[in-house]
Parts: structure tokens; C-alpha cells; sequence
């Protein structure tokens, strides 16, 4: 049998006034009044055929019940609040884990139902990505925050389907480190479903993932934001915007990348800095961070031969190839850049344009393996 908080309408009830509340927890057998206890159990019967069909309906619509009621044909206009089977055992739900993760796109099915911590910024694709783990909370770095709120922009977004995030300010632990983000970071931001578990700005992250074990996980998955891939120049050395590194491809060898990722390696990893062997490539400096994190993918590249630099936070969305070509500023760099002409201040397009421009295929092919010979 199905026990409701429910909150009926006199209007519907056939009487005048107002509301009238019937108790909670209390069955539709206990009637109230005699002269309307055949509407009432008229109303019971409906919603109980309602409730029935509840269990056949996906979880993104189960979620939504009170719109889901309003669109049935049966004539239940009441406010239904909750419901709870109680004819079946409740199943005993394993306690939640807590994941750590250098990046969100290293998220796999089996961390369903688990707290992440993530290395990553919390921007839109990352709080997409996020959406498909059925996560009882998310951690991000706040990347700065950087134009235009960029990178804690995805927590308002992962609140529209009641998914808990949060966000560590950028200078309390190092961005790409998710150990380091649970050992040392301090909130900056939360979105409201983190804040209703009693999340806080300024409370260490390791206190608010134990609270968000205590929630349910979130089964509505957010809309892809499209490819994340857009082809900036077509003549060789081509120029690729790519809004996660994780979208840079292996026939990528040999062109310029601008990539919307933070400059950040991933756990400390020299190997997370990039894939293939790219010719140059662009970060978010992440707001530069703790121990520099921002921008500690730069002497890695070096070593490569790659010439990379990072873009300031402030100058260009992070998670956005398109805002750093065009309006990103370089704010650091290697030598490998250095000496092709890189430097402070200087915009993205115009140091990349003049690159591309000075460097034919044979050129690219010539520099990046004399680069390799020096190693």
C-alpha cells in the first residue's frame, strides 16, 4: 500500500474555502469526514494508479513528479509532495565512496553513486561530463574563477538537476590534483544543492564530500555541448581549438592547439601534458594557483620541444577554445615558445597567426625534430 503527504484541494474535494491538509503518513482508508469520503477515496484510487505507473517511468521523469502529475488525464490537481512504497523490503543502499579523479573525463560507470573529487575546472563541459556518473556530489577547482565566472560556471548549471558541487579555491590546493584537492582544499564556491546538504564557503572539501554521501544520486544527465573541436586555420600547420584536451587526436602531430584545458599537469604526471606531437599549444593559466599548478604543463612541453604557453583566466573563458584564440593574452611561457616569439601580453591569435604563417609543413617537420634530438 502507498502512504502520501498530500495537500488537497477543497476546490477539488467539492467543498468551499481554501486548503485542507490531511495528516502525514496517514492511510486513505482513515477517512475524515463521511459526507466526503467517496471523493476522497475517488482521489486515493487515482493517485494510487498514478504512483503504479511511477515505477515504469525513467528516473529524469520520476524526478520531476509534481509535473509529471499535473500532465496525467485524471483529475488529481493536489500538490503531491512525497511518496514511499511500504508493501515492499526497503533494498539497504551501500555506503557511498568517495572517487578521486585528476580529471573528470577519467570518470567511469563504476564510480556511480559515489562522491568525486575531481582535478578538474568546474566549468561547462566538466559539469557535463559529471552529469553522467549518477554522482551523489562533484569537487572542481575554481580555475581562478577567471572571465566571466568560466570556471565554477558549470555548478549552477549541475544545480538545475540537483546534483551537489562544489568548488576549491585554486590557491589552497593545485588544479589536475584530486588527492591534493581532498587533502587541502577550502571551498569557494557551492552551488544550492551542495549548500542544502550544508556545504559552506571556507570548510575544508574532505568535510563537505562526507556531506554529500548522505544524498541520493542524480540520475538526469545534462544535453552535450556539441564536439568541442572547430578548425581555426586550414593550411598547414594546421590550427585546431579543442574545448577539453581530452578532444586532441593523434593525427593532431605537427599542428598548433589551442585548448580550452587549464595549464595544469594531471597528478603531477609529465606524460598528462599532452598526447601527440604537437608543434605548439595554448592552456588556461587557471588563475596560475598554488605552487604555480596553472601553468606546470609548460616546462613539460619544453622538454618535448613543443612551444607552449597559457592564456590569463582573466583575458578568456576556460573550457572555451574559441574565447582564448580570440581574445585570450598570453601570460607565461617556455623557452621553446620564447624563442618563436612569444611573451607577456601579446594575444593568442597574433602570436599563433605569425607562428603558423612563419612555419611551412617542412619547417614544423625540421623543428620539432631537431628539438627531439636534443633530448
Amino acid at each position: 500500500m502507498y502512504f502520501f503527504h498530500i495537500l488537497l484541494s477543497n476546490k477539488t474535494l467539492g467543498l468551499a474555502g481554501g486548503w485542507s491538509a490531511m495528516p502525514a503518513k496517514s492511510t486513505f482508508g482513515a477517512l475524515i469526514a463521511s459526507d466526503v469520503a467517496p471523493k476522497i477515496c475517488d482521489i486515493a484510487r487515482k493517485i494510487r494508479h498514478v504512483a503504479s505507473k511511477i515505477r515504469d517511468i525513467p528516473p529524469q521523469r520520476a524526478r520531476a513528479c509534481p509535473r509529471h502529475f499535473r500532465e496525467c488525464p485524471c483529475n488529481v490537481r493536489s500538490a503531491i509532495i512525497s511518496f514511499r512504497e511500504t508493501s515492499m523490503p526497503v533494498r539497504a543502499q551501500p555506503e557511498a565512496s568517495i572517487t578521486v579523479l585528476n580529471s573528470i573525463t577519467r570518470l567511469l560507470p563504476g564510480h556511480a553513486g559515489s562522491v568525486v573529487v575531481s582535478g578538474s575546472h568546474g566549468g561547462l563541459y566538466p559539469a557535463v561530463l559529471a552529469s553522467c556518473g549518477r554522482l551523489r556530489g562533484v569537487v572542481f577547482s575554481d580555475a581562478g574563477v577567471g572571465l566571466d565566472g568560466a570556471g565554477v560556471c558549470g555548478l549552477a548549471l549541475l544545480d538545475a538537476i540537483g546534483l551537489p558541487a562544489i568548488a576549491a579555491d585554486c590557491f589552497s590546493a593545485r588544479i589536475g590534483d584530486g588527492a591534493d584537492i581532498l587533502a587541502r582544499g577550502r571551498i569557494s564556491h557551492v552551488n544550492q544543492a551542495a549548500a542544502q546538504r550544508g556545504c559552506q564557503v571556507g570548510d575544508p572539501v574532505s568535510h563537505c564530500c562526507i556531506l554529500m554521501k548522505s544524498g541520493a544520486p542524480c540520475s538526469i544527465i545534462l544535453p552535450t555541448l556539441g564536439d568541442g573541436r572547430l578548425m581555426l586555420r586550414a593550411e598547414a600547420p594546421q590550427i585546431w581549438g579543442v574545448d577539453s584536451n581530452s578532444l586532441i587526436e593523434p593525427a593532431d602531430v605537427g599542428a598548433i592547439i589551442v585548448s580550452g584545458s587549464h595549464g595544469g599537469l594531471l597528478g603531477g604526471e609529465p606524460g598528462s601534458a599532452i598526447g601527440p606531437d604537437v608543434l605548439a599549444a595554448a592552456f588556461n593559466d587557471a588563475g596560475v594557483g598554488i605552487d604555480n599548478a596553472g601553468i606546470s604543463r609548460l616546462a613539460a612541453l619544453d622538454r618535448r620541444g613543443i612551444a607552449a604557453v597559457t592564456v590569463a583566466a582573466a583575458s578568456a573563458r576556460i573550457g572555451d577554445a574559441r574565447s582564448a584564440w580570440e581574445m585570450g593574452v598570453i601570460s607565461a611561457w617556455n623557452e621553446t615558445a620564447a624563442k618563436l616569439g612569444a611573451g607577456e601580453g601579446r594575444r593568442l591569435s597574433t602570436f599563433y597567426t605569425d607562428l603558423a604563417s612563419r612555419m611551412s609543413p617542412e619547417l614544423a617537420a625540421k623543428h620539432l625534430s631537431c628539438d627531439k634530438h636534443r633530448q
